[in-house]
């Protein structure tokens, strides 16, 4: 057998011009900021709706330790109180960035109760940047149990506006056309009156959604 051709050359070349040759020494690993990987990691785990048990997968800590041994391991525990500290920093960058910039939010707002008697509530407040860019962002996500009448939704509305110092900064608030909300509208319209837009009187405005469906259902009707 011709070893040059078919047996042991090709790796013996390789081991000639490779610097991670067998024997060769690896060069030392790279020191690695704790707090700046936890970031990281932590910021995956937010962006990829990753669970907080991802940090204790045995093959990710293998992984973690292969590409650096210095690495130390979190808990789940520790991951869950790192995200809840970046959102609360994301918070307070968001709310200066709101109680900043010269001009007025719009609010849109939502609550559904799951099939459970569980209740949520979604208010989102839109605007115009600086850069004159529209912008979204959800101020809160929360749960919210029945009776969701007109002044329970209001006394919410407006304990959330001031959390987010907005109560003096709103133009309008659309909903959907529950009987609840025309209550709500009309109780936040009172309270809010004097840092309104003319009064309020551009402050309530009809989901174009529900609306038009509604008239076509009861369009529907009219001709069955």
């Amino acid at each position: 057998m011709n070893l040059r051709r078919n047996g042991t050359s090709t790796l013996t070349r390789h081991m000639k011009v490779c610097p991670k040759a067998v024997g060769t020494p690896r060069s030392s690993p790279k020191n690695v900021d704790m707090m700046v990987f936890r970031e990281m990691i932590d910021m995956a785990i937010i962006e990829h709706d990753l669970p907080y048990k991802f940090v204790e997968y045995k093959r990710i800590r293998m992984a973690f330790t292969y590409a650096n041994s210095s690495i130390e391991y979190w808990s789940r525990n520790t991951a869950a109180s790192d995200v809840l500290k970046i959102y609360e920093s994301e918070k307070q960058k968001l709310r200066k960035i709101l109680n900043d910039f010269p001009g007025r939010v719009s609010l849109t707002t939502d609550l559904w109760r799951a099939i459970t008697i569980e209740g949520y509530l979604c208010l989102t407040a839109h605007y115009i940047d600086v850069d004159w860019n529209l912008q979204a962002k959800i101020l809160a996500f929360t749960a919210f149990p029945p009776p969701h009448s007109g002044i329970v939704i209001a006394v919410k509305l407006i304990e959330l506006l001031k959390e987010w110092g907005l109560e003096k900064k709103v133009f309008c608030l659309t909903v959907d056309n529950a009987s609840s909300n025309d209550s709500m509208q009309s109780i936040m319209k009172r309270q809010m009156h004097k840092d309104l837009v003319c009064g309020g009187e551009f402050f309530h405005v009809r989901c174009s959604a529900p609306v038009s469906y509604t008239h076509l259902r009861a369009h529907e009707t009219e001709l069955h």
